[in-house]
């Protein structure tokens, strides 16, 4: 308003006419109206830039707060991250331990079913090896005492001899007894024979073996020359990753010399056989387990079978 009276007035002193005044008029209210509306830009842009400038304020205090929460974070991360390994390190060697544990619990189980096997097959060849000791030295006896009676009376027939005629009729009888004697002295032999025989027919061991690595399991006779000694066997628990030659058997004589041998592994896993005493003495029969880390189980039968009896 007061720049529309002073523009009435400049155009009152230069002598405008009335067409001239209300045409200036008008330009000075659309100078005003273009004043205000510039006053009105003015004030919103201030408005916006005051909400813009807050608007900065809070991004950058957010900012800050989130690069000092990162900071932080990373710092509490670094002061935890090597408890963090170690009850990793801790947590992997418990699961080791735990395997380990696990893996000795099952062999010892293993170990121990085999232990009490070979032990109870090493009772019954005792008890029978006692039975049969007993009755070879039974025999033995009643054979001893058989031949004393043969001194007897082979004695007592020298005796009436010497007599002659008067003892002819004793002498006789005395033959007959020490027939009957002699009779008698064949038939405890041929027991005491028996025996020995049905004695070292019984000589068998069997049962079942672990092998751990590199360990080997020997099974020994006192053989005779043309004694025979067989054997059966076969690889009942072994580990996946078993190769071909995992297992070797060998029969090995009086002179320590290899009178027979065998492999087994993942393409064969039994043997059955026998071979013939070449010689007197002692015989081993043994299975070598050759695998790097994992243990073997056999079933296993082994025999002496004496010169004469088929087997």
């Amino acid at each position: 308003m007061r720049t529309i009276i002073v523009l009435l007035a400049v155009a009152a002193l230069v002598g405008c006419n009335e067409k001239e005044m209300q045409q200036l008029k008008l330009q000075a209210n659309q100078a005003q109206d273009q004043a205000a509306q510039a006053k009105a830009d003015a004030s919103r842009a201030r408005t916006e830039k005051d909400a813009l400038a807050a608007e900065v304020t809070a991004l950058k205090q957010a900012a800050e707060s989130a690069k000092a929460a990162k900071a932080a974070a990373e710092d509490a991360l670094a002061k935890v991250k090597p408890e963090k390994e170690a009850l990793a390190a801790d947590v992997t060697r418990l699961k080791q331990e735990l395997e380990t544990a696990k893996a000795a619990s099952g062999a010892s189980a293993v170990a121990a079913t085999a232990q009490a096997d070979a032990e109870a097959s090493k009772a019954a060849l005792q008890k029978e090896k006692d039975a049969a000791v007993t009755a070879a030295a039974k025999a033995k006896s009643e054979a001893s005492q058989s031949a004393q009676q043969v001194a007897e009376l082979k004695a007592r027939e020298k005796t009436l001899s010497d007599q002659v005629t008067a003892k002819a009729a004793d002498a006789a009888k005395a033959r007959q007894a020490l027939a009957a004697a002699e009779k008698r002295a064949q038939e405890a032999q041929a027991k005491a024979d028996q025996a020995s025989a049905a004695l070292r027919e019984r000589l068998t061991s069997a049962g079942k073996g672990v092998l751990a690595p590199n360990l080997a399991l020997p099974v020994t006779f006192t053989a005779r020359k043309g004694e025979k000694i067989t054997w059966k066997w076969s690889l009942v628990d072994a580990p996946p990753d078993l190769a071909v030659e995992a297992l070797e058997f060998v029969v090995m004589g009086p002179s320590e010399a290899k009178a027979y041998g065998a492999r087994a592994g993942v393409e064969k896993k039994d043997d059955t056989g026998g071979i013939e005493a070449s010689a007197d003495g002692r015989w081993t029969l043994f299975w070598m387990n050759r695998h790097p880390s994992a243990p073997l189980t056999i079933d296993y039968t082994a025999s002496l079978v004496p010169a004469g009896v088929a087997r």
